[in-house]
């Protein structure tokens, strides 16, 4: 999903019972915490959601802190990817992507969440447009599947040059600059925040 970011303007005494925001609304006239939790209690058991937010939400304090907080202690948040800038054509603004997963496969994986710093993977379309090749998308996804301890998916020679470039073991670690795998501890040692910079 990409739903419209910072929306403000909320009528929050239509939303104030409604089950879909069991973390609590946001106390800011602010409408980002409000779409994370729509599509957090859409999910069904093995349900997962991926969407585009505001880089801002990934360390918003005060009431959207305490959701964000729940949202990690109640394993929700499976990746955090932030990406750079000029890469779409209506936001010229760096943005991040969640991806929230209601069936993590371990207690282990329960308490990590993946952070990938994808700003500086792109190729450029024009001087004011980026994209990601197949490629870069490929590593991308592999990135995701070693650290879940899944096999990697590659369709050419070069997809797997560029897979063996971060991982020549092939198995995940953490990537200076790249990915790490964070504890909830950790996160918390680093006030909620799910900002990848912060752990990368």
């Amino acid at each position: 999903a990409n739903p419209p970011f910072n929306v403000n303007g909320i009528d929050k005494e239509r939303i104030s019972d409604d089950p879909r925001f069991s973390f609590g609304i946001p106390r800011p006239d602010n409408g980002n915490y409000i779409w994370i939790q729509t599509f957090w209690s859409a999910l069904n058991d093995g349900g997962r959601a991926g969407f585009v937010m505001a880089n801002s939400a990934s360390d918003a304090r005060s009431s959207e802190l305490e959701i964000r907080k729940q949202l990690v202690q109640a394993g929700a948040v499976d990746c955090i990817v932030a990406v750079g800038n000029n890469m779409f054509y209506t936001v010229t603004l760096p943005v991040t992507l969640w991806f929230l997963d209601n069936n993590k496969p371990s207690t282990d994986q329960a308490n990590e969440v993946l952070f990938i710093d994808a700003r500086d993977i792109y190729e450029q379309v024009d001087r004011a447009h980026r994209t990601w090749t197949p490629i870069q998308i490929e590593l991308l996804a592999n990135i995701h599947r070693l650290a879940n301890n899944t096999d990697t998916e590659v369709t050419s020679d070069e997809s797997q040059a560029l897979l063996d470039e971060h991982f020549p073991d092939g198995i995940y670690t953490d990537v200076l600059g790249l990915c790490k795998v964070a504890t909830i501890d950790e996160i918390e040692e680093q006030g909620w925040s799910l900002n990848p910079g912060r752990y990368v």
